[in-house]
């Protein structure tokens, strides 16, 4: 059995037992999960500035 074989059994049911059905998938499939992309920062221009100032700035003057 396929996964659109399923879906149209599922469409066919009675509203309580789509609602049955939901319920019963959450349960047992919660294990998968699709990759979750990672969100990326985005610095503003202050926030830039005080990255670089306190890491390769602060670094170059410990090092001299």
């Amino acid at each position: 059995m396929d996964a659109e074989t399923v879906y149209q059994v599922a469409k066919a049911l009675p509203e309580e037992g789509q609602k049955l059905l939901y319920d019963m998938l959450k349960k047992d499939l919660y294990s998968y999960q699709q990759e979750k992309k990672k969100n990326r920062t985005v610095l503003t221009e202050e926030g830039a500035i005080e990255y670089l100032l306190n890491t390769v700035f602060n670094r170059i003057s410990i090092h001299h």
